[in-house]
Parts: structure tokens; C-alpha cells; sequence
């Protein structure tokens, strides 16, 4: 028997079950040099469904970013929310809409067993014809992530070509991801910003504080508290200050008591900016002014990073695992609190624990509640970072679809593995072939 057939069948009985076999082609590259020239010609997808948020769509650009520096390939990027793409600088050539089967549109998101592209202006089917697809992450239930869902953007897909990223601390120990990302030892790190830091934003003229929170769940109980805190820090220090808050804060019905409470409890004149208009909420004799602006966000990740995030004060509400590795990565000094999210309990837990942050481990002194130490901060959590822990992962995964390509035993083996069910009669298979492989 060949001896390339041999290893590759003792690989196969240490596998701990089937689904194990689809790792061998990535673990067989470990210890190979990078095939810098076949990768090279590589035609690399980057699929997200990016139904429910922009941190999905921060966590595609930054895997866009890192196939591009490490291995000078533009992916193209599989998506349900291409506009998002578009606005932060992408070309429809590389960017192309996923087809939603039905809706409305929230409920459907989960449901792409139809799906198509297509390009987002001209409105042209798009057929793909990929190497590899990373899928960029997967953030519906468990039971439905499986290579098939690319199927019909991507007819050639498997497992051994297709790759499932996990979102932060999701999933431990669970086969359905390719790649576990998250804060702690068993994962790989978070995809931290690579952005350089810029000058201010000329349309900001006083210090500020950030806040970047998601709008479901009990979002504003959490915000109030955090505005709370932010006032007796600074209302003898700033005699005008202002917080960067997303615009659906303001259109919240239960904002007038919370000025009405700001007003009166702190030396503070608190004014409302919109996208129309200056709105002062309370007239009274005091000189200091609290800017509530609702007029600076959104905006496109570059510009978020580099100018709003860099030149903030350095305490910060934020909800989503992509805003904190922005700050860990860009602002480690900040003085995180974090609105805990139900799908994100798992990454707040790990965050408390990796960065000694106790108050991040209730809902309500995550917010604001509790004062902060202010020595305690994000910076021994830069160690978690992608670019160094999981790009050697990247790289076997990329050798491997290489080698597949070019030596007709590891095309054997993707044949057979494809058409068994069973270790013992993918083996018995692999026996048969031919003694002169080359």
C-alpha cells in the first residue's frame, strides 16, 4: 500500500467520529510551508447573513481585511444587507445580495435554503463558482448551520471547502463550527481593528462619551443608569459635554423624564440634537450644557474607528461583541460597561473573567450602576487577537483546499469521505485505489 494512503487511513481511525475526517486535509497542512503561489489564485466567498445588526457586517470586513493583507485575495462578499457594504467603501464587483425566500424580512433570515445572488444594482443573478467560502459568522440556531446553506450560491460546497466561523464564545466544544472565536483559551481570539487612529470629527467641538447599544431588550433601563453615572463623573469637571448615542435612543417615549431627572439632579442644561434640530429640553439659569447627539451616527467603520472611537473620553456603553474588541484593539484604556445582550451572555461571562471586571457579571452594574475602578482596564485581553492565534488556521485551511485540488489522493479521499457514512468503509475505499497515484 502506498504510504501516503497509509497515513492518511491512521489519520482516519484517530478521528473521534466521522464529521472528524472533513479536519484531516487542514490538520495534514499544520506543519507544511504556506503554497503561497496557489492560493494566490484562490476565488475565496466570505458569506454573511447579516440580518440582525452591524456587528456581523464589521465581522466580515475585518476578515475581508485579513485575507487581503495576509494573502493578497479580494473575497467577494455573499450578503442579505449589501448596502452596508456599500456604504463602507466596497464595490457592487465585490459585493453581491443574498436572495431572500420569503417574508417579511426579519423571519426570513434564518431561512436561506433558497438563496441566490445577485448583483445589488444591476439585479443580475450572480452563479459563483468558489474555491473556498468562509462563512463570516454563522448567527442562526445551531441546528441549521450545516455547508448546505451556501448550496445554491455555491452548488460545490462541503466540507472540506466551506467553513463555518463561530461568533464570540459560541458553541464550545461544538462540532458545528469550523473555527471557535471568543475571549478565553479554547478559542481564537476576536478579529481586532487594524484602523489607524485620524484627527476628531470637526462636527464634534466638546469631550465626549460613547454609546453604541443595541435597541432590543431593555435598552434604555441600561442606558439611563450609564447617562446617570456619566453625569456625576464629569459635571464638575466639563462644563459642556456631549454623548454620541444611536437616534432611536432620543425617539424613546420614557427620554423627557430621564432630562426632566438630568435637569434637576446635576449642573447641567441638557439639550437634544438631531439630524433636523437643536432641541432644548429644559430651560433653566445653568451654564454647563449636556449634549444628547443623535446627529453623528451612523457612520462607516473607518470613520467610527479611527476618528469617533480614538478621541472619546475613556469610559464607554456598549453592547455586541464587535464594538468590544473596536475598543480593545483601538482603546484598551477605556473604561468598558457593557449592556449584556441574552445571545451574549457566554462572551459577557468570559469578558468579566479574562479581564477581572466584576461588575460585568450582573445586568445592572454592567451599566452603570457601580462605580468603576479606574485602574482596572481592557489591555490583557489584546492577547485574544485572530490575526495571531487563528491565521495559522487560515492558512491549513487554504493549503488544504490547494493540495485538494492538485493530488488525486486527497481528491479520493474528498470523493469517498463525500459518499460514506461510515469510518470503515471510507478505509475499506481508500485501500482499493490504485497503487500509481501521481
Amino acid at each position: 500500500m502506498d504510504n501516503r494512503i497509509s497515513t492518511l487511513i491512521k489519520h482516519i481511525k484517530n478521528a473521534k467520529n466521522y464529521k472528524d475526517v472533513y479536519k484531516i486535509p487542514r490538520l495534514m497542512e499544520k506543519e507544511r510551508n504556506l503554497n503561497k503561489k496557489c492560493i494566490k489564485k484562490l476565488k475565496i466567498g466570505l458569506y454573511v447573513n447579516s440580518c440582525f445588526g452591524f456587528g456581523d457586517v464589521i465581522f466580515t470586513i475585518k476578515m475581508w481585511k485579513y485575507i487581503k493583507e495576509w494573502y493578497d485575495i479580494e473575497s467577494t462578499i455573499l450578503t442579505t444587507t449589501p448596502q452596508q457594504f456599500i456604504n463602507n467603501g466596497f464595490s457592487t464587483k465585490l459585493v453581491k445580495r443574498l436572495a431572500i425566500p420569503r417574508e417579511p424580512y426579519e423571519e426570513a433570515c434564518y431561512d436561506v435554503q433558497s438563496t441566490f445572488a445577485y448583483n445589488p444594482i444591476s439585479k443580475k443573478k450572480y452563479y459563483g463558482k468558489f474555491d473556498c467560502i468562509f462563512i463570516t459568522p454563522w448567527v442562526g440556531p445551531n441546528r441549521e448551520v450545516t455547508h448546505k446553506i451556501v448550496r445554491n450560491v455555491f452548488p460545490e460546497t462541503n466540507p472540506f471547502n466551506t467553513f463555518v466561523l463561530s461568533p464570540y464564545n459560541r458553541g464550545d466544544g461544538v462540532s458545528i463550527y469550523d473555527l471557535h472565536l471568543g475571549i478565553g483559551p479554547k478559542y481564537l481570539g476576536m478579529l481586532h481593528s487594524t484602523t489607524k487612529c485620524s484627527s476628531k470629527l470637526k462636527s464634534i467641538s466638546n469631550p465626549y462619551v460613547m454609546v453604541h447599544i443595541s435597541q432590543f431588550g431593555d435598552y434604555f433601563g441600561c442606558f439611563e443608569s450609564f447617562v446617570k453615572m456619566i453625569c456625576e463623573m464629569y459635571e464638575n469637571k466639563y462644563k459642556k459635554l456631549e454623548i454620541i448615542l444611536p437616534s432611536f435612543i432620543i425617539e424613546n417615549s420614557k427620554i423627557n423624564n430621564l432630562i426632566r431627572y438630568l435637569s434637576k439632579s446635576y449642573d447641567y442644561n441638557v439639550y437634544i440634537i438631531n439630524n433636523t434640530s437643536e432641541l432644548k429640553s429644559i430651560k433653566n439659569i445653568k451654564e454647563s450644557q449636556l449634549l444628547l447627539r443623535a446627529d453623528i451616527l451612523p457612520l462607516p467603520y473607518e470613520t467610527y474607528v479611527s476618528s469617533l472611537l480614538c478621541n472619546s473620553l475613556p469610559v464607554m456603553l456598549a453592547t455586541g461583541n464587535q464594538s468590544v474588541s473596536d475598543i480593545i484593539s483601538m482603546r484598551p484604556d477605556i473604561k468598558l460597561f457593557y449592556q449584556i445582550a441574552p445571545w451574549e451572555k457566554q462572551f459577557a461571562k468570559a469578558l468579566s473573567s479574562e479581564a477581572n471586571l466584576s461588575y460585568i457579571k450582573s445586568s445592572k452594574t454592567s451599566c452603570g450602576i457601580q462605580n468603576l475602578d479606574s485602574k482596572k482596564n481592557l489591555k490583557n485581553l489584546t492577547k485574544y487577537d485572530f490575526e495571531k492565534l487563528g491565521k495559522s488556521h487560515i492558512d491549513s485551511i487554504l493549503n488544504s483546499v490547494c493540495r485538494i485540488q492538485s493530488e488525486p489522493l486527497m481528491k479520493y479521499l474528498v470523493e469517498y469521505t463525500l459518499a460514506s457514512r461510515k469510518k470503515e468503509s471510507l478505509i475499506k475505499k481508500l485501500k482499493s485505489i490504485p497503487l500509481q497515484l501521481d
